[in-house]
C-alpha cells in the first residue's frame, strides 16, 4: 500500500512539474536593456544570443538570456535593426534606417560598415554561400564574399521580404503591383508569377516548407503550392489576423500576432493552434529557433523562450485525442500554495476564456482568453501575488460553462 501511495504521488509530481515548466518563459523581465523597446530580429552563433531592435541596436547574452549587455560599437545611434545573418561566426545585421549593412568579426565587440551604404536594408537571405539583402526602395542585392562586396541582381521597389526554398529564392514585393518574385538561379534570372489571389495588405514574411510557400500578412497567412502562380488563404484557427513574423521549423510554421500571440501550424496551414500559455505580452514581431527552443521577440516586454517539441507535441496529441465532450477538473493540487494546475477539455474550436475569480465575484486574472482547437489543455496557476483564502475558476466555451473552488494557503 505505501508503495502504491509512494507510485501515486510520483505520478501527479511529475505531471504537475511538466505542467508548470510547459509555457513560456521570460528573460529576466525588466532588467534586460531592451525591456521596453521592440524586438525585431533574433539570431546566434553558438556562442552567444543577439538581438536586433527597433531605434535601439543590438543587444546580447553569452550565458543563454541570464544576463544582456549592448553591442553597439560602431553601429550609429539608433539603429533600426530589423535582420542580423550568421555567416560561420560573423553576424551582419541590416538596418533599415537607411545606414546599410553592418558585420562584426568578434562576436558584436565592434560593428563596421559591410556595404551598401545609404540604403534601407529590411531582410536577409541565404543560399548556401550567397547572402541576399533586400531593400524597399532598391530592390535585391547579392554578396558571394560574407558581405564583403555587393551586386544589384533585382532593381525595384518595394521589397520587403526574402526567403529560400532549396536553390530558389522568393523575394515579396510591398507596393503598388503586388506578388512575389522568384529567382532559381542566385538572383541571375527572375520571373514574376500570376500571383493570382495574392494579398492586398503588406507583406511581413516569407516561409516555405518544402514546395509550399508561405506569405505572412497583416491579413492573415496565404499559400501558393505553384511557386506563386495561385495563392489561397489557410487561416483557419488564426484568429488574429495581423500576423508580424514567422519561422519554419521542420514541418512546422510558427507565426507571431500582434496581439494574438504565437499560432502553430503542423498541417500546411489547413489549421492552427494557439500555443501562449504563459505568454503575457502577445505582440511577438520576431521569432527564431535556436537549438531545441523557439525564442519570441515583443513589443515591450524583451525576449521569451517555449520547448518547441512541448508545443509541437501539445499539438498533435490535441488532434488525436479529441474529447467528446466539454469538462472542467478540479485543479491540483488543492489546497495549493502558492502554484496549481488546472485542466479543461473543449469538444470543439471556439473562442475559450479561462478567468479566476474572487469571493466577491471580482476577476482576479485570465489564464485564457483566446480560440482554441478541440482538444485537452492544462493551465499552471501562479497564486505567488494573491492572499490565502477561497477563489474560484471559471471556464466558458460556447455555450459550457463551469466553475470550481480552489483554496489558496500560506
Amino acid at each position: 500500500m505505501k508503495r502504491f501511495l509512494l507510485n501515486l504521488i510520483l505520478i501527479f509530481f511529475c505531471f504537475y512539474h511538466i505542467s508548470a515548466i510547459a509555457q513560456w518563459t521570460q528573460f529576466a523581465p525588466g532588467t534586460y536593456p531592451f525591456s521596453y523597446t521592440w524586438v525585431e530580429a533574433i539570431a546566434t552563433t553558438g556562442t552567444g544570443i543577439f538581438v536586433g531592435t527597433h531605434s535601439n541596436g543590438i543587444f546580447l547574452s553569452t550565458d543563454n538570456g541570464t544576463t544582456w549587455v549592448a553591442a553597439k560599437t560602431g553601429l550609429p545611434s539608433g539603429s533600426f535593426v530589423y535582420t542580423l545573418a550568421i555567416m560561420g561566426n560573423d553576424v551582419l545585421a541590416g538596418t533599415s534606417n537607411n545606414w546599410g549593412i553592418y558585420k562584426t568579426t568578434n562576436s558584436g565587440a565592434q560593428w563596421t560598415q559591410s556595404g551598401l551604404t545609404g540604403i534601407p536594408i529590411d531582410c536577409l537571405a541565404q543560399i548556401g554561400t550567397n547572402l541576399f539583402a533586400g531593400s524597399t526602395l532598391f530592390g535585391v542585392y547579392l554578396s558571394t564574399d560574407a558581405g564583403a562586396n555587393w551586386t544589384a541582381v533585382k532593381s525595384d521597389n518595394g521589397i520587403y521580404a526574402l526567403t529560400a526554398g532549396g536553390t530558389t529564392l522568393f523575394a515579396a514585393r510591398n507596393a503598388s503591383i503586388r506578388g512575389v518574385y522568384v529567382s532559381p538561379d542566385n538572383g541571375t534570372n527572375w520571373t514574376f508569377p500570376a500571383n493570382t489571389g495574392f494579398p492586398t495588405s503588406n507583406i511581413t514574411a516569407l516561409s516555405t516548407i518544402g514546395s509550399n510557400l508561405f506569405v505572412e500578412t497583416m491579413t492573415g497567412v496565404y499559400l501558393s503550392i505553384d511557386d506563386g502562380a495561385n495563392w489561397t488563404a489557410v487561416n483557419n484557427g488564426l484568429t488574429t489576423l495581423n500576423v508580424r513574423s514567422a519561422v519554419v521549423n521542420g514541418s512546422n510554421l510558427f507565426v507571431g500576432t500582434n496581439g494574438g500571440g504565437v499560432y502553430l501550424t503542423t498541417d500546411n496551414g489547413s489549421n492552427w493552434s494557439a500555443v501562449n500559455t504563459g505568454l503575457t505580452n502577445k505582440f511577438v514581431y520576431s521569432l527564431a529557433v535556436i537549438g531545441s527552443d523557439l525564442y519570441a521577440g515583443t513589443l515591450g516586454s524583451g525576449l521569451w523562450k517555449r520547448s518547441l517539441s512541448d508545443m509541437i507535441t501539445a499539438v498533435e496529441d490535441n488532434k488525436i485525442n479529441q474529447p467528446s465532450n466539454f469538462s472542467l477538473y478540479q485543479n491540483y493540487p488543492n489546497p495549493f500554495n502558492p502554484t496549481t494546475n488546472i485542466r479543461f477539455e473543449i469538444a470543439s474550436p471556439g473562442f475559450v476564456s479561462l478567468k479566476v475569480i474572487d469571493l466577491l465575484g471580482r476577476e482576479v486574472t485570465s489564464l485564457v482568453n483566446e480560440y482554441k482547437q478541440a482538444g485537452n489543455y492544462d493551465v499552471n496557476f501562479d497564486a505567488s501575488k494573491l492572499s490565502s483564502g477561497i477563489y474560484f475558476y471559471k471556464l466558458q466555451a460556447g455555450n459550457f460553462s463551469s466553475t470550481k473552488k480552489m483554496v489558496l494557503t500560506r
